[in-house]
């Protein structure tokens, strides 16, 4: 069954701000005004100022929140260039703008921003009161007073390394042209590689008759039901167009719908939706021939995605087998294990941007961390959605240390032999050592409650650095670097997305728990709180092909690795290859080694499974040796099974050679029946003896094998 995970949508205040010189306007735009920046000739009454040492404005791919192109900063005026100016004396602001005519009234100004670690603002003014003035780039702090007064109430210094929507109202007292100026502002704060970008600007007056075909959408909902998006609004117009688009932008227009009463409603297949997160837009259209529009109205980040798809649905904190805690407690430097005091059996989400909750699911597009910077990604690369234990400020509401647990329970089946824990950190040190310090634990139980492979094995402790020196040490070494610092909080370290392996093949077919735990600190008053999505793999070797020499052998990742050819221990390998690697990369083409890998645990060593390939090509036969056996006057045929993967390769004559291995099937079969009703089966490598009583009888063999790769080969002989 498909399920949907809702974000807590916040409609958030916006400022758009353009800048430039005010020459050869063109015809200006009549309300109401739409711009997704996807229309050439729109996109060119974008009136921007073009500088030689600062960043300007340009319409184009480089960055957009929906369809293919948007309006967005950049150093260099390229196409694909999203870069903003490191010159920063004093500041300085560019903008851009587009004369439109507007009649008396309220109008909403909205648009999508992304703004990381400048400032945006959104000004609407008369386009006469500028006809002796200049607006163009301002190098300072400060630029045209006539702009700066003129930004609507609420979209001020709009500020946000992810997509953002901002709508505010401002009052036309009278008809006449004006311009939409967007203006873009250094700010002090870390750079990042990407500057700020806006996308579908709108201004719409606001209609009051709530009967009328353009008023406001109001009520748009999305349920998910027999694998269908239901999506349904209320509105007045005579139709509606739908459009929807994905995390990547990628957008999808429904097209016309009719008006079908009190609700209106469209249907979506989620055959057509990949997992993930997905936006919807609501426009009314023509009210009796009319070309009045209603503005969109959204539906914002929705995830949507299929838990049957995945071995492990991690993001559903009410799933069966689920079990989600979070209390207070006390651990110490010399702590082994922590010691809880209060326990509460659930979680609380008040959404992504609340400190107060407990367990929250991460899935907005390209949302970053603010406390690492704004470089961190909630979510990996590879992954639609990620779960947070814990935040910046624990819930208040009980004493002492605090911290957060889930536990999920999952069913071991021949494609989970490795669980993979992916995880990201934020700590604030206490300067505190051992437990005492914030941090996290992966342990994993069989259904008797004991940590599989043991307590060495199956429990890992994550714990953040105490001080420089310490996060300087961790980096220095391979198996534990990928920790930052925080350049705006110095007591803040990070630690990017990071995988762990746990090797579980020997519980196959039996229910082991998962459980994800977060600590702050021992003393309670710094914060810890963790990112992370739970996956599995098979647990076997990629690189073997049906019939084919293998050139690299990869295992998985999340673990230390020892290559090494037990049948050969005085290999050496090349210098392009790495035995400590997870890729065994550049293997030769007279190479017939087989080599073996132990995948250690990160962190213990003496913790490991060990996989092996050979360097060979392999191909399954399916042989069967036929013998006719006449004993005492009978007919007697005696059957031999010979199947089995060969391995082929060149000898030192040159020749192709082959030899049977001993890899494992994944099925084989020999079957065989006579005319007479006689029937029977073979094992892998036995034999049998069948006696046929009537001369000139038949017999009917089968012959099945297939490998892991699910290479087969198959033969029929009577």
């Amino acid at each position: 069954m498909i399920k949907s995970v809702f974000s807590h949508i916040k409609f958030f205040s916006l400022t758009l701000g353009l800048f430039t010189s005010l020459s050869a306007f063109s015809a200006p735009a009549t309300a109401n005004y739409f711009c997704d920046f996807e229309d050439d000739a729109e996109d060119a009454e974008w009136i921007t100022w073009v500088g030689t040492r600062h960043s300007t404005w340009k319409t184009g791919s480089a960055a957009f929140y929906t369809g293919q192109k948007g309006l967005y900063i950049t150093d260099s005026g390229r196409e694909g260039d999203n870069t903003y100016s490191s010159l920063k004396n004093g500041g300085y602001t560019v903008s851009a703008y587009r004369k439109m005519t507007l009649e008396a009234g309220a109008y909403t100004v909205s648009l999508d921003y992304r703004c990381p670690s400048e400032l945006i603002s959104v000004s609407l003014l008369s386009a006469d009161t500028l006809t002796a003035t200049t607006v163009q780039t301002a190098t300072g702090a400060d630029y045209a007073a006539i702009v700066k007064n003129s930004i609507v109430p609420g979209l001020k210094d709009l500020k946000s390394a992810s997509w953002m929507h901002a709508s505010a109202v401002q009052q036309i007292t009278a008809a006449g042209t004006y311009l939409l100026v967007v203006t873009y502002r250094t700010s002090a704060g870390p750079e990042l590689t990407f500057g700020a970008a806006v996308d579908n600007v709108e201004v719409v007056k606001n209609q009051t008759d709530q009967s009328a075909c353009d008023f406001a959408i109001s009520n748009m909902r999305l349920d998910l039901v027999s694998g269908v998006a239901q999506l349904t609004w209320q509105g007045n117009a005579d139709e509606y167009e739908v459009r929807y688009f994905d995390a990547d932008g990628n957008q999808v227009i429904v097209g016309s719908v009719p008006d079908l009463g009190d609700v209106d409603s469209c249907m979506i297949s989620l055959e057509n939706m990949a997992d993930g997160t997905y936006s919807f837009m609501v426009r009314g259209l023509g009210c009796g021939g009319n070309d009045a529009r209603t503005g969109w109205s959204y539906l914002r980040h929705k995830l949507i995605y299929d838990p049957a798809a995945h071995c492990i649905d991690f993001l559903n904190f009410d799933a069966r087998g689920v079990v989600c805690k979070y209390g207070s407690g006390s651990w110490g430097s010399t702590s082994q294990r922590e010691s809880i005091t209060s326990t509460i059996i659930g979680y609380s989400d008040f959404g992504t941007e609340s400190d107060f909750s407990t367990h929250t699911i991460h899935f907005k597009p390209n949302e970053r961390d603010a406390l690492t910077d704004n470089l961190l990604r909630t979510v990996p690369d590879g992954a639609f959605a990620s779960v947070r234990l814990g935040s910046e400020r624990p819930n208040d509401e009980y004493p002492g240390s605090h911290w957060q647990s889930v536990t999920y329970t999952i069913h071991v089946t021949e494609e989970i032999g490795v669980v993979l824990f992916r995880y990201a950190y934020i700590g604030e040190t206490g300067g505190h050592s051992g437990l005492e310090q914030s941090h996290i634990r992966l342990r994993l139980f069989d259904q008797a409650g004991n940590v599989i492979n043991g307590e060495d094995c199956g429990s890992i402790l994550f714990t953040s650095p105490t001080n420089d020196a310490d996060m300087l040490a961790a980096n220095l070494n391979p198996k534990t670097a990928g920790w930052h610092k925080s350049s705006v909080n110095p007591s803040v370290y990070w630690r990017d997305w990071t995988t762990v392996g746990v090797n579980v093949q020997q519980y196959l077919d039996q229910d082991i728990k998962i459980e994800v735990s977060n600590y702050g600190c021992g003393q309670s008053a710094h914060y810890g709180y963790c990112y992370f999505v739970l996956d599995c793999s098979k647990g076997e070797i990629v690189g073997q092909t049906c019939g084919e020499k293998p050139r690299e052998l990869v295992v998985d990742e999340g673990f230390d690795y020892r290559w090494y050819t037990p049948y050969d221990p005085n290999h050496v390998f090349a210098p392009d290859q790495d035995p400590s690697s997870r890729t065994l990369a550049n293997i030769a083409i007279n190479d017939t080694n087989t080599y073996y890998c132990d995948l250690m645990r990160k962190g213990n060593n003496d913790c490991f499974f060990t996989l092996h390939a050979p360097a060979i090509k392999r191909l399954p036969r399916a042989l069967v040796d036929l013998k006719h056996a006449p004993q005492d006057c009978r007919n007697y045929l005696v059957l031999e099974n010979k199947s089995a993967v060969f391995g082929f390769f060149t000898n030192e004559a040159g020749q192709e050679d082959s030899v049977a291995r001993d890899d494992e099937f994944l099925r084989q079969s020999v079957t065989w029946t006579s005319a007479g009703g006689l029937h029977g089966t073979l094992e892998a490598s036995s034999s049998d003896t069948i006696l046929f009583p009537n001369e000139g009888d038949v017999v009917t063999l089968t012959t099945f094998v297939e490998v892991k790769e699910h290479c087969i080969d198959e033969k029929t002989v009577r």
